[in-house]
This record gives C-alpha cells, sequence and structure tokens, in this order.
C-alpha cells in the first residue's frame, strides 16, 4: 500500500479513538489506515530522527513502520496504546537500519539542537552537551550504551518525554525506565570522565 500524507481529518473524526481506526484496519476499510497515518506520522518521524539522527532517512523508514504495523495489524492486542505498540515497531526498524548503515555523521546536529535541556549543570550530559568536541565524544560513548538503556536516555533528554511515557514506550515500570535512564547516564559521564583524563596527560605530556 503506497503511503501518501493525507488530508487533514475533521472534528467528528479527531474525536474517535486509535481503537476505531484499528478496527477499521482490520476490515480493510482505508479511512482508518489512512487516519492512523495522519495522526502518528510526525511522532514516528520524529521518535527515527531522534534514533538515527536527522541524517537519516527518516521518512522513507517512517513508511516501512506504518507498512509493518498495517500488515500486521492483527498482532496488536489493545493491551497497551496504540502508540507504544507503533513505537516498538519503530524501534525495531530504527535499529534494523542502524545495522545496515553505521554512519552517522549528521547525528550531532541533532545534539547540538538539544543544548538547553532545563537547567543543567556541569555534571549532567546535557551541560556537557554545550561543547561541540565532547559533543562529538558523548554521541560515540552513546553508540556503546546498549538500546535498553540508550532509547530511554534519548526520549527522556532529547524527546524530552515525561518519565510515565518513557516507562510505557519501553515497557518498563517508570521505577526501571528511570534507573536505565541514570545508568546510561553514568556510563556516559565515566567515559567522558576518562577522555578528560586522557586529554590533561596529553596536554601536560613534555613536548
Amino acid at each position: 500500500m503506497a503511503l501518501t500524507t493525507p488530508p487533514g481529518a475533521g472534528d467528528a473524526d479527531n474525536q474517535r479513538s486509535d481503537e476505531h481506526w484499528v478496527a477499521l484496519c482490520r476490515t480493510g476499510d482505508e479511512r482508518g489506515f489512512k487516519e492512523l497515518y495522519r495522526r502518528h506520522l510526525r511522532k514516528v518521524v520524529g521518535h527515527l530522527r531522534m534514533v538515527l539522527g536527522p541524517g537519516a532517512d527518516a521518512e522513507d523508514l517512517a513508511q516501512a513502520v506504518f507498512e509493518q504495523a498495517f500488515l500486521h495489524i492483527d498482532r496488536f492486542a489493545g493491551r497497551s496504546k496504540f502508540s507504544t505498540w507503533l513505537f516498538g515497531i519503530t524501534v525495531r526498524v530504527a535499529a534494523n537500519a542502524r545495522r545496515a548503515s553505521h554512519s552517522r555523521a549528521h547525528a550531532m546536529d541533532r545534539f547540538a539542537a538539544h543544548t538547553a535541556l532545563g537547567a543543567p549543570s556541569a555534571q549532567t550530559p546535557e551541560a556537557i552537551l554545550a561543547n561541540d568536541q565532547t559533543l562529538r565524544r558523548l554521541f560515540a560513548h552513546l553508540e556503546k550504551v546498549p538500546d535498553k538503556k540508550r532509547i530511554p536516555f534519548l526520549l527522556y533528554f532529547v524527546d524530552q518525554a515525561d518519565l510515565a511515557e518513557v516507562a510505557e514506550m519501553t515497557g518498563a515500570t517508570v521505577d526501571n525506565a528511570w534507573v536505565r535512564i541514570k545508568r546510561a547516564r553514568d556510563l556516559i559521564l565515566r567515559a567522558l570522565g576518562k577522555d578528560q583524563q586522557a586529554e590533561h596527560r596529553r596536554m601536560e605530556k613534555p613536548q
């Protein structure tokens, strides 16, 4: 099914739940596909850019996300929100894209656009984002953090989702989501600390 951006929906359509449109999808009604696509396209593209960086073909990958979602719409059991289920597909598509291409030279632009995250202190990753050289180191270290910790970290600090949203989208409890975020922060801070120590040793070394 070729997907194109549909026109805006009317007030009555906007008031209907995602589950209403999922039910239409299951009957093959194209209105269901178009409305779910319209509602969630921007968020899916945003999440793809968040995980892969702005250099990724987020729009093309978004098509793959929706194609998989609509192909397997019968697998949506309704135990979570449709947006949460769709996010799971988005993560899998992004993971496949990352394995297919390891080049993300432009991904730092995404972090540079988010240097003002709340009220940073000198000891937090978000404060370190202000330094371009450290930015590149930060992203290199972030790449090494397992997805289970990295994705909650990105959702919280880059996408600026609240903790409850992070928990729901990653299938974790609120407490576990926060633990994963903090562990990702700790891993990054330790790695950056080692970088700084190595840089100091290099600077102090006699020429």
